[in-house]
């Protein structure tokens, strides 16, 4: 997916769906914003010309709790996520100055697989959450248990008021599904 900057409100608008796993960790992220998802952005390109040192493509930011840039790597692999499929995040991170701070972390890995054992050491270095299936499931149980279900009400009177019913349909009817159905209803 592509974003193009909308120069009369500064937003970012999509220009095409992207994939299932990032698309539905964007929902759960955005629906767990007490947790410190703040100012959630999905498939931001970085130019040299938006004032970036390098030309790169992030799945997701966020600011944690309204301070430092988390960079989130989305993958979707049907094998364990091997080094050579993450280093290239690691590279972007170093070439965005991002520093290595023991709290929060400067990235995070997400996969709807698991981690090859050098990812998970090379990923403590660089101090880069990992995020596996498990953990993502775990995410996505918070979201509909605790005050999960609120911020999602909340959301459902925005997206009422935005476009009826058939808004607040097609916002929360894939929530209440599993994590696999919500990853094949995303990659439409």
């Amino acid at each position: 997916m592509n974003l193009q900057i909308d120069s009369s409100n500064n937003k970012m608008a999509k220009k095409n769906n992207g994939t299932g796993l990032e698309n539905t960790v964007f929902q759960i992220y955005g629906d767990l914003r007490h947790l410190g998802y703040f100012d959630l952005k999905q498939n931001i390109h970085l130019s040299k010309k938006n004032g970036y040192p390098i030309h790169a493509q992030i799945d997701l930011m966020y600011n944690y709790y309204g301070g430092p840039t988390v960079y989130v790597e989305c993958k979707s692999r049907k094998d364990t996520i091997s080094l050579a499929d993450i280093s290239n995040f690691f590279q972007i991170l170093d070439l965005l100055n991002v520093p290595k701070l023991y709290f929060p972390y400067r990235g995070e890995i997400v996969t709807d697989n698991y981690f090859s054992s050098r990812v998970i050491q090379a990923a403590q270095k660089e101090n880069v959450r990992l995020i596996d299936r498990n953990e993502l499931q775990r995410l996505e149980s918070l979201r509909k248990s605790g005050i999960g279900p609120l911020m999602m009400m909340y959301s459902a009177v925005d997206k009422f008021k935005a476009a009826g019913i058939s808004g607040v349909l097609e916002y929360a009817l894939p929530r209440m599904t599993s994590l696999d159905k919500q990853l094949k209803i995303n990659m439409k």
